[in-house]
């Protein structure tokens, strides 16, 4: 997947700088920007897809959000590539769903709907 976007961003930073000329330090930090974006765009659409057919995206995004406002306070892990970083997020959230569906009443239902 980097390769792809690496091959995209490069055709974008063109684009991007139509009769201009970038510097190269400019044209990396562009690239890099861009790139990141494009990875984070791939891997929540993924995770959207997966957990829409698993009938579990309301839990998941519940959880997002919470690890959105809470990720600044806790950190994260890091890691080299996008599909590793794919791979680890899908196994924690599955993770925190199971025990959310399993710990009894008052929590999500399997569709994602509260039930007292």
């Amino acid at each position: 997947m980097e390769e792809i976007n690496k091959l995209l961003t490069d055709k974008i930073v063109k684009l991007l700088e139509g009769g201009t000329e970038f510097s190269e330090n400019q044209r990396q930090k562009i690239s890099y920007s861009l790139c990141v974006l494009l990875g984070e765009i791939q891997k929540m659409l993924v995770l959207i897809i997966y957990f829409f057919w698993r009938e579990k995206l309301i839990g998941f995004l519940l959880i997002l959000l919470i690890l959105a406002l809470t990720k600044h306070y806790l950190g994260g892990i890091h890691l080299n590539s996008i599909i590793g970083c794919l791979s680890v997020t899908l196994i924690l959230v599955n993770i925190i769903m199971e025990g959310i569906w399993r710990s009894g009443p008052s929590t999500l239902n399997i569709k994602g709907r509260y039930t007292p």
